[in-house]
């Protein structure tokens, strides 16, 4: 992958290369489709990510093959990881969910998904500042 500027913005892209191999289960589709990678993608990811937390390191889509993960998140099916047992509402619905919108510029940005967390009170104030 090579990291390139254009217009102001700044993406990941990687060429096509037969060898390439990607963590489809923690990519976002226009990764997989575009090779392209962005602060979307990236926001796509940590919501996998938060999944992976509340199911205690469960693989997601554990038992699908990359082309089969794809069908399931792409259109028209739309598909999602359920909610963990131990993931709150809000946290699956506002956040998690968020981070999967299918159009990546319809995701929150990590600021907003801060915001989300404090607001319903799963992030402590003196902790937002312990990372800054």
């Amino acid at each position: 992958m090579s990291r390139a500027l254009q217009l102001g913005k700044s993406y990941y892209q990687s060429n096509f290369n037969v060898n390439l191999k990607l963590p489809i289960a923690w990519c976002a589709p226009e990764c997989i489709h575009d090779l392209l990678f962005t602060i979307h993608s990236d926001i796509w990811a940590y919501g996998i990510t938060l999944w992976e937390i509340f199911t205690y390191g469960f693989t997601p889509w554990a038992g699908l093959t990359g082309r089969q993960i794809l069908e399931m998140i792409d259109t028209p099916r739309f598909g999602r990881l359920d909610q963990p047992d131990a993931c709150p509402d809000p946290i699956y619905d506002a956040v998690m969910r968020a981070c999967w919108a299918h159009e990546p510029k319809a995701r929150p940005t990590f600021a907003q998904l801060l915001g989300k967390l404090f607001f319903r009170g799963f992030v402590e104030f003196n902790l937002i500042f312990l990372f800054l």
